[in-house]
């Protein structure tokens, strides 16, 4: 008796490297797609007299708290920190830990945004932002308005990478099936870099889908929850739905 070998999934584009991207590719594997880890977008450390400065003052207990809003921001902290520590959401706490620093608070589910962090956390005093180039003021401006002194400082910078002639060319030629786009910067980058009209656009959350629909991409699918799991797990179920769903 002859059994039949089941299809390939889709290739899964997945927009960064490092362990986030192998994590990732790792969820998407699980489900029977193929991951194609194609970092269209890193951070680079920013250099500022005025990120060291802050770097000094938060060693020096200068601050009540500070607030990390992504695992790239996590790097820019000093060797000591004292002063409280708020992680957007569980990954960023977990980057934190491994990096050897307590967490004192991280906002419960289902979405880790600064929206979610304002419903949770209620700081007073001098809170640090570390955060990246491109970041909204909202978290800046909700924790003014609760009465919290805070400082802003970019820790990181979003650049758009430069993709090898091979890779770019695969991508305009559909080699994704479907692509996943945690952030605005990289909807920006692939629409910058013309991915194919057939590449299945899947989104990290409706401020995410709204960017890549200003720049120009189709957007099929909208995470139910701001976390990476749930967009893998929407994107699962798009092609291998349960079947009490069918």
């Amino acid at each position: 008796m002859s059994t039949s070998t089941p299809a390939p999934g889709p290739v899964v584009l997945v927009p960064r490297g490092g362990s986030w991207g192998q994590r990732v590719a790792d969820l998407v594997t699980a489900w029977g797609g193929q991951p194609w880890i194609l970092p269209v977008i890193h951070t680079e450390r920013a250099d500022s007299s005025v990120l060291t400065a802050a770097q000094a003052a938060l060693a020096a207990g200068s601050y009540d708290w500070v607030a990390i809003t992504s695992a790239a921001a996590v790097p820019a902290l000093p060797a000591t920190v004292d002063a409280r520590i708020a992680a957007v959401g569980p990954a960023t706490a977990t980057a934190l830990r491994e990096a050897g620093y307590a967490v004192d608070l991280v906002p419960d589910g289902p979405d880790y945004s600064a929206e979610a962090m304002l419903v949770h956390w209620h700081p007073t005093g001098r809170v640090l932002l570390l955060h990246s180039d491109l970041a909204g003021p909202t978290l800046a401006d909700g924790l003014r308005d609760a009465g919290a002194e805070v400082h802003e400082v970019v820790a990181y910078r979003t650049v758009t990478t430069e993709l090898a002639a091979e890779d770019a060319g695969d991508l305009r030629a559909g080699r994704a099936g479907a692509a996943l786009v945690t952030s605005g910067s990289v909807a920006r980058a692939l629409a910058a870099a013309r991915v194919a009209p057939t590449t299945l656009i899947a989104c990290l959350g409706p401020r995410t889908a709204t960017v890549a629909r200003e720049c120009g991409l189709d957007v099929a699918l909208t995470a139910p929850h701001q976390q990476i799991e749930a967009l893998v797990e929407a994107l699962r179920q798009l092609y291998s739905p349960d079947p009490a769903e069918d």
